[in-house]
């Protein structure tokens, strides 16, 4: 409450100033108030028009969307439901797959069961079986400009070998 009225005090000095009597002034007290009232009627008017474009604008805003959110729902809505009529045909056809006799090449023909596969015998992929590498000393020779076609050699050695 104070705070308002500390806020207000340049405006009510403003007003005092106004309605001070002047020296030979030809504008009344009462033109003054009549100035007053219309300047206060026109600022009250522009604060509610501003006041109701803002509150229109904020209104069209969320009814935009709101009908985006409802359209974004309807097209999940859809999408969900293609998808389950596919999925409802693809089982059908599956379980259609599945309860007939195996395709045998000629219509009418008795179908052959295929043969059995062979039995392979399982080999492991590494035959050999080998112990942790020994750990190897680092070069003492410092890799630089020079030596870099040196060192990649190695590198390569090293990989090719492995």
């Amino acid at each position: 409450m104070i705070a308002a009225i500390i806020k207000l005090l340049p405006f009510l000095q403003l007003l005092l100033e106004a309605f001070k009597p002047g020296d030979g002034e030809k504008v009344t007290r009462a033109n003054k108030i009549t100035a007053l009232a219309i300047v206060l009627l026109l600022t009250y008017s522009l604060f509610v028009s501003y006041a109701y474009v803002d509150q229109f604008h904020k209104l069209v805003q969320i009814r935009e969307h709101d009908q985006y959110v409802a359209r974004q729902n309807d097209e999940r809505g859809e999408t969900i439901k293609t998808q389950a009529d596919e999925l409802r045909t693809l089982y059908s056809r599956i379980f259609e797959c599945l309860s007939n006799r195996p395709y045998d090449g000629a219509k009418g023909a008795a179908s052959v069961p295929p043969p059995a596969p062979v039995a392979v015998p399982q080999t492991p992929v590494h035959t050999e079986t080998k112990g942790p590498d020994s750990k190897r000393e680092a070069a003492a020779k410092p890799v630089g400009v020079v030596d870099m076609s040196q060192f990649r050699q190695e590198l390569l050695r090293n990989l090719n070998e492995e």
